[in-house]
C-alpha cells in the first residue's frame, strides 16, 4: 500500500519537475520524486561504507593507501 505525501516546492524547482516529466524522463512527478529518493538511499548506503572503512582506518584494521602504486 502506498502513503501519500504532499510536499511544496519554491516554483523554480517545481518547474524543473515539471520539464522532466515533460521530457519524459519520468512519467509522472510521483515517478521524479521516487526515483531522487532511490538516489538519494543509495548514496546514504554508500556514505555509511565510508564512514565505516574511515573507523576501522582508524582502528588499524585497513591501511589508507596514498597511491594506487602502493598495491603494484
Amino acid at each position: 500500500m502506498r502513503e501519500v505525501v504532499t510536499i511544496s516546492l519554491a516554483p523554480a524547482l517545481a518547474m524543473e519537475v515539471k520539464k522532466a516529466v515533460k521530457k519524459g524522463k519520468y512519467s509522472s512527478k510521483s515517478e521524479f520524486f521516487r526515483e531522487l529518493l532511490k538516489m538519494w538511499a543509495s548514496e546514504e548506503f554508500l556514505f555509511q561504507d565510508v564512514l565505516e572503512a574511515e573507523k576501522e582506518i582508524k582502528a588499524g584494521k585497513l591501511i589508507k593507501l596514498k597511491s594506487i602504486r602502493e598495491i603494484m
